[in-house]
């Protein structure tokens, strides 16, 4: 809006306001006097420009985009902390109880357990959060003694730690609250309730699906894969703490199908295949990622295409994804994930 407002624009309007009979040229002293002004009225349209940009939901960021979208109730999701298995053994391998509270270490990361499963096996949360608490494998040291204690072993992801909403998330969010049109009780409200859950990150609403008065939520998490049971629990208890009584609802998680690709590839001189494979693995998976809950096709076309764009990658034959050569269609609960890509 202010891109025009350049220091030399700005300089040479004032100029054009002082009589012709002064000496205007650069370094004179009605020139050497306006410049200084015209550089902070140039500075001063910029933080304008910038301050605009902050105001919008389009184009605000961080803290500007939180003010933006609480107008319309929508709250930046916080950081979210890992559960994870854990199993302690005694010195003869066999299971060992430890106190609730105890606080084990890996990689400079602390987990601390709250609850037993099972005998010698704990569900511990993850004193840092975000995904951190993911991706950490291996043995734990305990942070004080426990008596006994002689293996302590980090396990399964039982429920994923997520970071902070990022600025695209939450400004589709605020997009989507303001575009789609709620109603109490309509289908997007509860798509709505559903994405409040931290770690849900999209879900789409099937009304009586089962019959009349019945309402089926589908979720998938922020990665774009089924949720853990606990997460679709929590999600259930929030969406029946605010829908309307009288609605047979069920809460799940996404029905994943895997893609499958088979084929020959022609591949440049010196290319190494096990190179190729993952960027078409990982085209593959930014692609599904990307249509998940969104469209019901997965497109044939479009995975050749990711195949051929693959570095390396001169042509393809043979190609059959699931076995086959057409579109797959899913159904409304149902998104594709990345199986396996057997091409050579």
């Amino acid at each position: 809006m202010y891109e025009g407002q350049t220091f030399e624009t700005i300089l040479e309007r004032m100029l054009n306001r002082v009589t012709n009979n002064v000496d205007k040229r650069q370094g004179s002293i009605i020139f050497d006097a306006l410049a200084p002004a015209a550089v902070m009225f140039a500075q001063y349209y910029i933080d304008l420009e910038i301050n605009l940009d902050l105001v919008m939901p389009d184009t605000a960021t961080d803290e500007y985009l939180d003010r933006v979208a609480v107008e319309l109730d929508v709250v930046r999701k916080p950081a979210q902390k890992a559960i994870r298995a854990g199993q302690f053994y005694d010195s003869g391998n066999g299971p060992i109880d430890i106190p609730i509270g105890s606080r084990f270490s890996i990689d400079d990361v602390d987990f601390t357990a709250i609850s037993k499963t099972g005998p010698g096996t704990y569900k511990l949360e993850c004193e840092t959060a975000g995904e951190i608490g993911n991706t950490i494998a291996g043995q734990l040291i305990p942070i004080d003694y426990i008596p006994g204690l002689a293996t302590a072993v980090l396990g399964a992801v039982l429920v994923a730690g997520s970071d902070a909403e990022d600025d695209e998330s939450l400004r589709a969010r605020y997009f989507d609250r303001a575009q789609k049109p709620i109603t109490s009780g309509n289908k997007y409200h509860y798509e709505y309730w559903a994405k409040q859950v931290q770690g849900i990150g999209d879900a789409r609403a099937i009304p009586v699906w089962n019959g009349p008065n019945t309402v089926k939520v589908v979720l998938i998490t922020d990665n774009k894969r089924s949720p853990a049971p606990e997460k679709i629990a929590e999600a259930d208890s929030y969406i029946r703490s605010v829908m309307p009584i009288g609605v047979d609802l069920t809460v799940a998680g996404v029905r994943e199908l895997a893609i499958d690709l088979s084929g020959a590839l022609t591949l440049e001189t010196g290319v190494n295949v096990s190179v190729v494979l993952g960027a078409v693995s990982d085209g593959l998976d930014d692609y599904l990622k990307s249509i998940a809950l969104k469209e019901a096709v997965i497109r044939y076309s479009k995975i050749a295409n990711i195949i051929l764009d693959a570095d390396g990658v001169i042509d393809y034959a043979n190609l059959t994804v699931n076995g086959g050569t057409s579109n797959i269609v899913l159904d409304p609960d149902q998104i594709g994930i990345v199986g396996t890509v057997d091409l050579s």
